[in-house]
């Protein structure tokens, strides 16, 4: 769930959407595809920068693509 904050000044302005893991960093092992992509994708809605780690490279790369702020490591 997004909330919206206020920053001030007229009304419609100076608001952005604020997810609940908004300035926080995850990682997420398995990230290159299933639950683990799911939740990548879903992390970097909420506002989180994500550590995409998984054994496939490629596949890693592919999700930190479709995420806001993510990049790719690959993990054995």
């Amino acid at each position: 769930m997004l909330a919206t904050q206020r920053s001030g000044g007229i009304a419609g302005r100076g608001t952005r959407r604020v997810g609940r893991l908004d300035g926080k960093v995850v990682v997420i092992t398995g990230a290159g595809s299933g639950m683990g992509r799911e939740a990548a994708l879903l992390f970097s809605q909420e506002g989180a920068g994500v550590c995409v780690a998984d054994v496939d490279h490629a596949a890693a790369k592919e999700t930190a693509s479709e995420a806001r702020e993510a990049f790719a490591v690959e993990v054995d």
